[in-house]
């Protein structure tokens, strides 16, 4: 599907305008209304912004309503309740960004039954298992916090998402999830080829690269977030020159790279770069979170310069 493209790409303008025509064939599907919500959030994703939030949440609203509508003539149809269930883990997960976390629960505990309707209907209808995938790693992280790692859990919901990378709508979206289930089972190889196999099919989609320097991070390896984020850094200036934001945030960064590395004076530059970029800036507290680590990155970077030059 052509906006789906788009959208993989990281054109998620033209992914919206692609699925709106979807939506004005054919009203009554609910298809179209999800599909353009989620080009929404990937642009949402990408922007650092809630902008389009209210259209996004009136599209999940309709592909709900739609897809209840036909229920009655299309039981057996998979595609409709996977709709309905997506677009309630879509709310959920859009929730979960603005940290408005009991709202997320309700939505994502509302997306279940339907995503497992989907596949009791349907066994093959394999982009109910990404969603199925992600509330099992997200149930099994959880518990890591109250009872030892239960190895099984994080298996399971692995192999949940594997089966969404064969889905008609998910399989690129699951592939990015299947990066962070590894990461987040300490499997940072695996991890780290499919997010570079991600980039090499999309060289243009950020969220791709952002996913990666993550995960460098997570790893505490300096060198692969200086190797990527000198790579996102030319896409972000490119396709994003005005957001200061994600530039300022992907510069500090790489300053914390370059620290850890001992590379002094390439950190001072980087945090004066985030600096520059943020200075009478009317910020969110998003913003003036990268501006005083970036202070803070800066002070311990001179100290340690001024020692070694003591030396």
């Amino acid at each position: 599907m052509k906006g789906l493209e788009f959208s993989y790409h990281g054109e998620f303008s033209k992914a919206a305008l692609v699925f709106q025509r979807v939506v004005d064939s054919d009203p009554s599907n609910p298809i179209g209304y999800f599909l353009k919500a989620a080009a929404l959030e990937s642009y949402m994703s990408d922007f650092s912004t809630f902008g389009p939030e209210k259209e996004f949440f009136d599209l999940l609203t309709q592909a709900v309503v739609k897809g209840k509508a036909l229920l009655e003539e299309q039981d057996e149809n998979p595609e409709v309740p996977f709709v309905i269930g997506a677009s309630h883990f879509y709310r959920g997960f859009h929730c979960a960004r603005k940290k408005e976390y009991l709202k997320a629960l309700t939505e994502l505990a509302r997306a279940k039954p339907w995503l497992e309707k989907t596949v009791s209907v349907d066994s093959t209808f394999y982009d109910a298992y990404l969603g199925l995938g992600i509330l099992e790693y997200l149930s099994a992280k959880a518990k890591d916090y109250l009872i030892p790692f239960i190895s099984g859990k994080y298996e399971r919901s692995i192999q949940m998402i594997t089966l969404g990378t064969k889905g008609k709508y998910t399989s690129v979206i699951a592939e990015e999830a299947l990066v962070v289930a590894l990461a987040g089972s300490s499997r940072w190889s695996e991890a780290i080829e499919r997010a570079l196999q991600l980039i090499g099919s999309f060289p243009r989609n950020r969220l791709f690269y952002w996913a990666l320097i993550e995960i460098y991070r997570r790893k505490e390896d300096p060198q692969g977030v200086i190797s990527t984020g000198y790579e996102l850094l030319e896409l972000v200036k490119n396709g994003q020159p005005d957001h200061h934001y994600n530039q300022g945030l992907l510069r500090r960064y790489l300053a914390e790279a370059h620290l850890q590395l001992g590379e002094y004076r390439a950190c001072i530059r980087q945090c004066d770069s985030v600096l520059s970029l943020l200075k009478d800036k009317n910020l969110d507290a998003q913003a003036e979170e990268v501006e005083k680590e970036a202070f803070k990155l800066k002070r311990q970077a001179a100290r340690a310069l001024a020692k070694k030059v003591d030396r």
